[in-house]
């Protein structure tokens, strides 16, 4: 056999050496951790789903598992927060009924706080209109009472936990408070003066409130008007 030169010999090994680094790098594939450019696609009825280090899914985007009344999937989104409990969705909830989706946001409760109406604008919260009064101050409800008397009563749906309310007074001997049913809410306004406040509602949300506006006289045989100007569900006061 021919010798083979030493040098040669080191140089086959060293090739070789080469040759297995590379097979084991070609086995690596590196983290996706980041990307830096480009998008990310998802097609074909793929989804996305963002875990909490317990296991609630906090972010979800694919597949809703409400498909379209023709059969094909309904691609949707939610957004939850880390206990699981889900706050944002963008779905059409019955899509055989109404197969538009909307966005709709949820509290820790699952009482529907924010809801796109499907045919367009706001579905929740109910908002509504100041109902228009007499400027005629002698055309207002009136009592010529000194114990509280009960001049407007009307109903909502509780959707805030504060209230805020403006009454305005007819006479100066008018005397105004605000109940929410049968207990009083916020303060007793001075004689001749407007009734105006913020204060917690003391209701859960999607109770039925029943108010009443009451006024009494601080002078006996002096009549005593008010009329109700602004009663709005609000954030709670925090001091």
């Amino acid at each position: 056999m021919a010798a083979i030169p030493l040098d040669l010999l080191d140089r086959i090994r060293e090739l070789e050496r080469q040759v297995r680094e590379l097979a084991g790098r070609s086995q690596i594939r590196p983290a996706l951790t980041q990307i830096t450019r480009g998008q990310v696609s998802i097609g074909e009825g793929g989804s996305l789903r963002v875990s909490a280090p317990g296991g609630a899914t906090t972010f979800y985007a694919g597949d809703m598992g409400r498909p379209r009344p023709d059969g094909t999937a309904q691609m949707g989104l939610t957004l939850s927060r880390d206990d699981g409990s889900v706050a944002m969705a963008v779905w059409a909830p019955r899509p055989d009924v109404q197969p538009r989706q909307s966005i709709e946001m949820w509290d820790r409760e699952e009482n529907s706080l924010l809801a796109e109406d499907a045919l367009g604008g706001l579905a929740r919260p109910y908002i509504p209109y100041p109902m228009p009064t007499p400027e005629d101050t002698l055309a207002w409800a009136s009592t010529v009472s000194t114990s509280w008397t009960t001049l407007y009563r009307g109903h909502g749906h509780v959707q805030h936990p504060g209230l805020y309310a403006y009454v305005v007074a007819a006479t100066g001997t008018t005397q105004i408070r605000l109940l929410v049913n049968g207990g009083q809410v916020g303060p007793e306004s001075k004689a001749g003066a407007a009734l105006e406040f913020r204060a917690p509602i003391g209701l859960r949300f999607g109770e039925v409130a029943r108010f009443e506006v009451q006024a009494r006289t601080t002078t006996e045989n002096r009549p005593a008007g008010c009329s109700p100007r602004m009663l709005y569900g609000m954030r709670a006061p925090t001091t």
